[in-house]
Order: C-alpha cells, then structure tokens, then sequence
C-alpha cells in the first residue's frame, strides 16, 4: 500500500542521492582542475617516473570521486533499494576512507576532507 509517508520518504532519499552525487562530481572537478593547475604544473620531482607517478596517483582519486558521484546519481533513479543501500554504502565508505587520509595528511588544513566527510554523511542518511 502507498502511502503518502513512503511517497516523502522516497523524495527525500531521491533528492539527497542526487545531492550526493551531485557533490562528488563537483569535489572531482574541482579536484582535477585545482590540483592540475596550481599543484602539479608546479611541481618538478628529482626523476621523470616520479613525476609521472605524482600525476598518476593524485588524477587517479580524481577519477574515483568522479565514478563515486556518477553512481550516486545513478543510483538515485534505481528501483532497487537493496542495489541502492549497496552502491551507496560502497561509495560511502570510498569518500570516508578519502577524508580519513585527507585528513591526516593535511592534518587537518585542507577543506576536501569536510567535502568528502559531507558527501559520505548524505549518502548515508539516503539509503537508511
């Protein structure tokens, strides 16, 4: 039976995933544009592997968070709720592993941390 509780509760876990998703892309982007422009164009390592290695690893999390966000979006126009709380849960636990090390890293001093923090803690409250 629908009611009109389901209904709501449906458009709010629609509307976060998509926010969530939403997020990721934009922490991706900004990642890969802010990084490429003002971290790696700047940066000269000893040796040419090293500095490919430094490109490699730091474009390769952009495209995680990229992935992540996609499948959120995804993920919101599924009409599986088992699929969702899955999905969902993974890329949660990718964007909390994320700010962890950001975290630590930085300790404390960059911002991307809070923006992954934010983005998992949605995704979260979206499929429970």
């Amino acid at each position: 039976m629908i009611t009109i509780h389901n209904c709501m509760v449906s458009a709010m876990e629609f509307g976060l995933l998509i926010a969530a998703g939403c997020l990721g892309i934009f922490i991706a982007t900004i990642h890969g544009y802010l990084g490429q422009t003002l971290l790696l164009n700047q940066t000269s390592l000893r040796t040419e592997t090293a500095n490919r290695m430094l490109f490699a690893v730091f474009h390769l999390s952009t495209l995680y968070w990229l992935a992540g966000g996609m499948l959120l979006l995804w993920l919101a126009f599924a009409d599986d709720a088992r699929l969702s709380q899955w999905g969902g849960g993974l890329v949660a636990a990718t964007y909390l592993a994320a700010a962890a090390a950001n975290c630590w890293a930085s300790r404390g001093r960059h911002f991307g941390w809070m923006l992954l923090t934010g983005t998992a803690v949605l995704t979260l409250v979206a499929i429970w």
